[in-house]
């Protein structure tokens, strides 16, 4: 019974270490690449008092999805809405995957929210179809596509 629990321990030790030596590395790496990204917001337009930038390091391809932040400045209201886009190429759907919206007076995130919205479509007249048509010809990611 003894020879038993003393294995028992043994291999929760074996365990442990093997644990240790996997998490621990790719934490740490997973911590540094994210403390290296560098955000680079270009301007897109200025539509009924809200100016829309686009973060250029961040466009992402997945088959047919398009995913990007997009940062809109109200300034009357004082506030930054940063959001992450997703647009779906192949049936013209575009959501928001999540939101933050920041107070340049308070410098607080006054509301977060992490739900995604349903897809929507997007219409001729919103603000997105020039967005998207910036993001298609400026990204490095399509100009190669293209050629």
């Amino acid at each position: 019974m003894l020879k038993r629990e003393c294995e028992c321990i043994r291999m929760k030790k074996v365990w442990l270490m093997a644990l240790v030596i996997f998490l621990i590395p790719s934490t740490a790496l997973a911590g540094k690449a994210e403390s290296q990204y560098q955000s680079d917001w270009q301007y897109v337009l200025t539509q009924v008092e809200v100016t829309y930038y686009v973060d250029m390091n961040s466009p992402s391809v997945t088959q047919n999805i398009l995913s990007f932040w997009l940062k809109a400045e109200r300034s009357r209201k004082h506030e930054m809405v940063f959001s992450k886009m997703v647009f779906d190429a192949k049936s013209q759907k575009i959501r928001c995957q999540e939101r933050h919206v920041y107070n340049s007076l308070s410098k607080k995130v006054i509301f977060t929210s992490k739900a995604a919205s349903p897809w929507g479509t997007v219409e001729s007249n919103s603000p997105m179809i020039p967005i998207l048509e910036y993001i298609t010809q400026k990204h490095p990611l399509f100009r190669k596509q293209a050629a």
